[in-house]
């Protein structure tokens, strides 16, 4: 995904 991977999974947590 990207280097932040935290923040992937918190797109990923937004896409519900």
């Amino acid at each position: 995904c990207c280097h932040v991977a935290l923040y992937c999974f918190y797109k990923h947590s937004k896409h519900e």
